[in-house]
């Protein structure tokens, strides 16, 4: 499928130096909330936020879920595709190429961990009606914090293969299916064995390692949500409070509890984001 350029006609990005300087015209932030973003390209870079759940990710050939503590970066005529795993909204920031922090690895789509601070950044932002020196002193602090943050390690790689995907794909609409590998192998029309194959050999992690990720990133968006431990642990797939626990410090290094109190409750429901340009 052919990518198209996607541009807001509100934005026409304005050169006014080098770098440029930071205006309402080449940095910009928006809400969106449409279930799905089809090939498409921008002519700004982006920074995509989906602080109520998850997203699901395709670009540079490569296909990944992107957690509620993640964002994406897509920077400007990087080919990619965006599904929201959940209902809601996405929280966008849309900047001129000549905006991005410095350094190599803004040259490619990626997934970075958004901390509490640079949430807010993001949040404000997108929520529009920003002053000039405000908008000029939130890019600041926000490339500062986007140039020391971490790329995110915790993504979950979607297979390829077209029987491993439909049982990727129904997993991460409901991580709660409890369905063992024998009983996704038969639904997929293949053999355990194969089953097992397809995922490690196209996620570089077993069948059983890929589920718990996915419930884990399920569980952080039911979390930042505010909802209890109790309440997420049979939500996404597990019977007791327990082994819920235990499987999400596996994943995240920290307890549900922990993490939920780490994060800022998201009161204005969920989102997806980027820097100059349309939704997606």
């Amino acid at each position: 499928m052919a990518a198209v350029t996607v541009q807001a006609a509100a934005v026409s990005p304005i050169v006014t130096g080098d770098p440029p300087e930071v205006t309402s015209w080449n940095f910009v932030g928006t809400r969106a909330s449409d279930p799905s973003y089809p090939v498409h390209t921008h002519e700004s870079d982006q920074l995509c936020w989906y602080p109520g759940g998850a997203l699901e990710v395709g670009a540079g050939g490569e296909r990944w879920v992107v957690p509620s503590d993640g964002a994406l970066w897509v920077p400007a005529g990087v080919p990619h595709e965006v599904r929201l795993l959940g209902a809601g909204y996405t929280l966008n920031l849309y900047a001129h190429p000549g905006l991005r922090p410095a350094g190599a690895r803004w040259q490619r789509a990626l997934t970075v961990r958004l901390d509490p601070l640079a949430g807010a950044i993001v949040r404000h932002l997108s929520a529009g009606d920003v002053t000039p020196a405000l908008r000029r002193h939130a890019h600041g602090l926000l490339v500062e914090l986007l140039a020391a943050a971490p790329e995110h390690r915790a993504t979950v790689p979607v297979p390829h293969d077209a029987r491993a995907r439909a049982v990727a794909e129904q997993l991460l609409r409901d991580p709660a299916d409890p369905r063992d590998v024998t009983g996704w192998a038969a639904h997929a029309g293949v053999s355990a064995r194969t089953l097992m194959r397809l995922f490690a050999s196209e996620t570089g992690r077993t069948f059983g390692d890929w589920r718990t990720r996915v419930r884990v990133h399920a569980a952080q968006g039911l979390l930042s949500d505010g909802e209890p431990v109790h309440a997420v642990a049979p939500a996404v797939g597990y019977r007791t409070v327990s082994g819920f626990i235990e499987a999400f410090k596996g994943v995240v290094g920290t307890t549900p509890a922990a993490y939920q109190r780490s994060r800022r409750p998201a009161g204005e429901g969920r989102a997806h984001g980027g820097f100059v340009g349309s939704p997606g």
